[in-house]
């Protein structure tokens, strides 16, 4: 068997959260073993923030730019998007410049290329 995808991952804890709450409506007690997955689960949507380097993130930024540039095929919001991103980049001489949501939509972005 595989593991898990990212994507799945990601739906899976979401899963989680709503029968949780549905535990919690309905008088039902999750156990800590139910309560820790989704944790495990959720925290590992944000292992790209943790393995992501600066120099990934300029890669992508530079590969996005030039992609945009001769291909006329993203959204207003996706170019601004970009554009965005490397002003914070720029801005921010950090290890981290950009939050776990911006990587993993500059990731997806760059992905498409």
């Amino acid at each position: 068997m595989s593991p898990l995808t990212q994507a799945e991952k990601t739906a899976l804890a979401a899963e989680l959260r709503d029968i949780y709450i549905h535990c919690v409506t309905t008088g039902l007690v999750p156990s800590s073993a139910f309560l820790k997955l989704e944790r495990v689960l959720k925290e590992s949507g944000n292992e790209i923030y943790h393995v992501t380097l600066r120099s990934d993130i300029d890669l992508w930024l530079v590969a996005l730019e030039e992609e945009m540039a001769r291909a006329h095929s993203y959204s207003a919001k996706e170019v601004e998007f970009v554009e965005d991103m490397r002003s914070e980049f720029e801005r921010d001489r950090g290890t981290k410049p950009l939050s776990t949501k911006q990587l993993k939509w500059l990731k997806a972005l760059y992905d498409r290329i």
